[in-house]
């Protein structure tokens, strides 16, 4: 699981968030049953976002939690 967030707030905050966004997908990950040393947990913060943080528009993009499966 991977977390991001935009680039409002500062680094450390954002990288908080995007772990938390992580975090909440593998809780229901787990509830449903997936156990936990199956996943990893990354955040990206606002470092490396989905797409650009300008025109404003796109800051919603970027407040995601991506999941990869193998």
């Amino acid at each position: 699981m991977t977390g991001y967030a935009f680039n409002i707030g500062t680094e450390a905050c954002n990288l908080e968030i995007g772990m938390k966004r992580a975090q909440a997908v593998s809780d229901y990950l787990q509830n449903k049953g997936i156990e936990s040393n199956r996943m990893h947990l990354f955040s990206r913060g606002e470092s490396e976002s989905l797409v650009p943080n300008t025109p404003a528009e796109n800051r919603p993009l970027n407040k995601k939690s991506y999941s990869s499966i193998s």
